[in-house]
This record gives C-alpha cells, sequence and structure tokens, in this order.
C-alpha cells in the first residue's frame, strides 16, 4: 500500500521519506544563498528523509552553491563528512527539514563539552576560550527560558551553561515532562547489558503495555539496562557500516566540537535517582531512556546520566557517565514554530 524504493515512476509522496531513494529525493538543490535562506520555489514543500538533510552516510549531493559562506554545500548541508554525520549537520539538518516545510524557529541546539582552545562556534568561526562551550543556536529549550539561562552570560559574553550537567538534566527532564523527545549526540557508542543489583518487582514501573510485556504483565522485552563501556575503536555492532572509531569515539580534533562525529539516539524518558526503577544500590542515580536504531540491543536502551557517588564501584554497574559523553542535545518544539509556507500550500 506505498510506493516502491526509490521508484522515479510513482514520485515522491508527503509522509513516504524513507523510501525517497537517490534519483527521487525531491530536496536536492532546492535552496541557495547563504544561510539563512528562503525556500526556492522549485523544490519546496517536497521533502525526503532526514538522513539526507543530515548527510547520513554521505547522502547528500556535493555541490557548493557558493555566497558568503564557502563550505556551506546544498541544501544548507555544511562540513560534508564520507565517513559519518557530524553534530553540526544533525542541528541543521533537523531545523532544516521543517524549514522546508514551512515551519521556522522550531529547532535549537545546546553544546555540552567545553573547548579545548581549538574549537570553532558556528556560524562565526570563531575560536572559542578554553573551557566555553560551542554556543548555543536556535530555538532555546523551555526550561533555559524559564530559568533565564539563554541571557545569563559570562565575563566574555558566552552562554556556559551547557556545561553543567545539573541543567542539562532539568532540561531534559522538562522536555520529557512537556511531551518532547530529545535528540543527543554522544562522543561514542560503546554499551553492554548491565547487571542491576536489585530490579524492581514491578519494572518497569510504567502503563506501556508493550514495555510491560503483553502477556500477563510478564518479563519486559522492550526495555532493560545497559552499561557505557571504555571508549573502543570498533562499535559493537559489526553490522554498522562505519564501525571504525578512534579512541576517544570521535574525530581529532576535536572531540567535542560540532564538526565531531559521534553517536546519535533520541531520549524518550527518564527515571530520576530514588525511584522504583533506580537500580543502583545507593537510589542515586539519574537515568536515560534512550531509543537507538541498533539491532543488538531492547527497543528502550536505559542508561546512567550522572550519580551522587562519585565512583560506580559499587553502586552502578557502568565504566562511564552518558553527562561525560554527551556533545550535544537538540530540541524541537512544533508550539514554537513560526508559520511561513512561502510559495506553496501546507
Amino acid at each position: 500500500g506505498t510506493k516502491a524504493w526509490d521508484n522515479s515512476t510513482a514520485g515522491h509522496g508527503w509522509g513516504d521519506y524513507l523510501i525517497d531513494g537517490p534519483s527521487v529525493r525531491a530536496s536536492q538543490n532546492a535552496m541557495f544563498g547563504w544561510y539563512p535562506y528562503t525556500p526556492n520555489t522549485v523544490g519546496a514543500c517536497e521533502l525526503t528523509d532526514f538522513g539526507w538533510f543530515m548527510n547520513t552516510n554521505n547522502s547528500s549531493e556535493d555541490i557548493s552553491h557558493g555566497g558568503a559562506y564557502p563550505n556551506r554545500v546544498g541544501a544548507g548541508i555544511i562540513d560534508l563528512s564520507p565517513v559519518g554525520t557530524q553534530v553540526h549537520n544533525i542541528y541543521l539538518g533537523v531545523k532544516d527539514f521543517y524549514r522546508l516545510a514551512g515551519y521556522d524557529g522550531m529547532v535549537g541546539i545546546i553544546y555540552h563539552r567545553a573547548s579545548d582552545g581549538t574549537t570553532s562556534s558556528y556560524p562565526s568561526n570563531t575560536t572559542l576560550p578554553v573551557g566555553t562551550p560551542e554556543q548555543p543556536y536556535g530555538m532555546f529549550p523551555n526550561y533555559w527560558i524559564n530559568m533565564g539561562l539563554n541571557n545569563a552570560t559570562d565575563g566574555n559574553g558566552n552562554l556556559v551553561h551547557g556545561v553543567d550537567p545539573v541543567t542539562t538534566w532539568s532540561t531534559i527532564k522538562m522536555e520529557i515532562d512537556e511531551g518532547r523527545t530529545v535528540i543527543a549526540c554522544t562522543q561514542g557508542w560503546n554499551i553492554q547489558p548491565a547487571a542491576p543489583a536489585s530490579i524492581d518487582a514491578n519494572f518497569p514501573n510504567t502503563t506501556n503495555t508493550h514495555e510491560k510485556n503483553q502477556l500477563n504483565l510478564a518479563a519486559p522485552e522492550g526495555i532493560f539496562y545497559y552499561h557505557l563501556a571504555a571508549s573502543s575503536t570498533n562499535h559493537p555492532n559489526p553490522n554498522h557500516q562505519n564501525s571504525s572509531m578512534t579512541l576517544s569515539d570521535s574525530t581529532d580534533p576535536p572531540h567535542w566540537g560540532g564538526t565531531a562525529l559521534g553517536h546519535t539516539v533520541l531520549i524518550v524518558g527518564y527515571i530520576a535517582a530514588g525511584a522504583a526503577d533506580d537500580v543502583s544500590v545507593n537510589k542515586d542515580t539519574n537515568w536515560l531512556i534512550l531509543r537507538d536504531n541498533d539491532d543488538q540491543t531492547r527497543r528502550n536502551v536505559i542508561v546512567p546520566f550522572d550519580s551522587l557517588t562519585s565512583s560506580p564501584v559499587g553502586n552502578v554497574d557502568t565504566t562511564r557517565w552518558l553527562k561525560d559523553m554527551m556533545m550535544a542535545t537538540v530540541y524541537v518544539d512544533p508550539v514554537r514554530a513560526t508559520v511561513n509556507y512561502g510559495s506553496c500550500s501546507p
């Protein structure tokens, strides 16, 4: 009941983006000029998949349109990489997808790693002082606005709150509470099933029948705990096309900037410290529930974000904490969108 993969005779559809193959990607060359741009009348409102906008697996066209920003290629795709998607392209890809559909101002990114003095901030390309994260861009999440963090700069006029894990946790928590998922760009992705000290008899404490298992609330099949293992030069899943990673799981240099490669997941939920499903011995650990596309893990992966106990030994089965691996988070809020269909109809 749907069109075939990469079928030019069937054309493209509004919702069938995942089967838009190389010859049926309507958005190619749809936009021109320096960013931010306005959708061209040719190709406007004719979308394709998120992966193309983000240049996943080098899927975007490699045609430079010049302008004031020479590294900008194609429909907003910048700094193309033949081996993966850069953090910059995660944000720009999501934003450009919605912008081409006629919705502006609904996507934002917060960076969480401090610069080592070599990281530049997009789009100014100015080098950031040591200890300063790459600056936020686009829409600010609600927690930042509510707490006034979007206007609270340091002595150099930079926003530095992204490096604070407490702020990051509170920001993600508010997004989940308000019904929005969060995109997380991590340094790498080497996880293994964990061995929790104790699991609540009602785990998972959720009303989701799939996660509870649909047969008499038996052991859940779609969710479990995982620990974050040490950095690895190989992705834990050998089926990944580009499984080779550096020892720090990212490009060099820098390991933490927007031009870094990493691994991107969706944050779909959380377990707060002290909750029934907090399996840490000391009941002092915050956990994030992630959705990944890895066929070797459960549908939902629970990993430790941070803990009041500095050492995980004897408290949490993990080698690393997600707060130390998270390079950036991307936020989308359709309520904040400005409708700008331009020459096309919704």
